[in-house]
């Protein structure tokens, strides 16, 4: 998995520029993060959702909301610039050169948007410091020796592209930022999957561990996740149905071991959807949020290009009501024959959409075929 979707707010510095607090270094060719050694992150929250028009549209956009709270821990007013990171982590994008490939660095995040104690700041997009010169630089060691200097000099990952804004802190202050933005999950993946990566190392750039670290992913859809690649975390969805009323499929309920941070846990929420939760506590983040995600949307398009390959014309009036309700189910609509809503009830994939009416579903050019043809077919 490559995209990136956030990272915890560090402290930068500029070229040219200066800041108060011993912490922020002079550094020539763009932003990078430092250290900062008065600064603490008390808490975080992330609230992560899956934003979408309705349950048969992409599920790859998704709404980020981050929220902080930074104390300074020191007894000296401190002026500082903050910055959060919007493409490629270079350190690992140069490190893995030895294989030369090109990777777009196009950034995953657009709208974003920065408060300070409720305050709207204007985020100015700076450019990151590269970690070395362009071109394919085939030494690998060379690049692990890059990667321990900046260490040594206790600065943090190196970025495409940075957000910046200032802030400052009277002695022993608290400010609460709030970032919020939206990110498209499928911009810089290798599969044709949802990658979702939450970069939490960067955290670890302040002061101190975090206090608590909540972390919410609701995918607005009963889903599952798994560790990115070729495969999938649903059972029966790569095989083409026999049938349009087959459900073959089965969502995994497993968290997978390698994906970071430990103890993150799959919940069924009482409407239908899922949601996958981190209640961190005491944490000095030593590694960043990496998974793939999928929701039911894989499954109900199988059910859907089932339907789409019926001889409409040679189809009986009972078939064609039923792929008539099925197309509806898809949509998350409900049905008040109660034998016909138990049906779908029992479909993996079925999943109420509370917003969801048969005007909008009527638009759908496939339903409208179906309801022509079940108008026309013999009773």
């Amino acid at each position: 998995m490559s995209a990136l979707l956030v990272c915890s707010l560090f402290a930068l510095n500029a070229a040219g520029a200066r800041a108060d607090g011993t912490y922020v270094k002079e550094g020539g060719g763009g932003i990078i993060a430092l250290h900062n050694k008065d600064v603490r992150m008390v808490w975080e929250t992330l609230d992560i959702a899956v934003d979408r028009k309705d349950l048969l549209a992409p599920d790859s956009q998704l709404t980020v909301t981050a929220t902080y709270l930074f104390r300074n821990e020191s007894k000296q007013p401190l002026a500082i610039e903050m910055g959060f990171p919007v493409a490629w982590d270079q350190s690992e994008f140069y490190a893995q050169a030895a294989h030369c490939f090109d990777r777009d660095s196009h950034s995953s995040v657009s709208e974003f948007s920065v408060t300070v104690d409720g305050q709207v700041m204007s985020a100015i997009l700076r450019e990151g410091k590269k970690p070395i010169k362009t071109g394919c630089l085939k030494d690998e060691a060379a690049n692990r020796a890059r990667e321990r200097e900046a260490k040594a000099n206790e600065k943090g990952p190196f970025y495409h592209q940075f957000y910046v804004w200032p802030i400052a802190f009277a002695p022993g202050a608290d400010h609460t930022v709030i970032n919020h933005y939206r990110y498209d999950a499928k911009v810089t993946g290798y599969w044709e999957e949802n990658d979702l990566v939450y970069i939490l190392k960067t955290g670890g750039l302040w002061r101190g561990s975090i206090d608590k670290l909540s972390i919410r992913f609701h995918l607005g859809d009963r889903g599952c996740v798994y560790e990115g690649g070729p495969e999938s975390c649903i059972a029966g969805v790569g095989d083409e149905l026999h049938d349009f009323t087959d459900d073959p499929f089965k969502l995994s309920r497993e968290v997978p071991e390698k994906i970071t941070p430990a103890g993150g846990k799959l919940h069924r929420l009482p409407d239908g959807t899922d949601e996958l939760l981190w209640a961190l506590s005491g944490y000095k983040p030593e590694s960043d949020v990496r998974l793939a995600y999928q929701t039911a949307l894989a499954a109900r398009n199988a059910v859907r290009k089932s339907i789409e390959k019926l001889d409409l014309r040679n189809t009986n009036a009972r078939r064609l009501a039923w792929a008539r309700d099925t197309l509806l189910a898809l949509y998350g609509l409900t049905f008040t024959d109660p034998i016909t809503q138990k049906r779908y009830a029992q479909k993996s994939w079925y999943v109420i959409d509370p917003t969801m009416t048969r005007e909008r579903a009527a638009t759908d050019k496939l339903l409208v075929n179906v309801e022509a043809s079940l108008a026309a077919a013999p009773h």
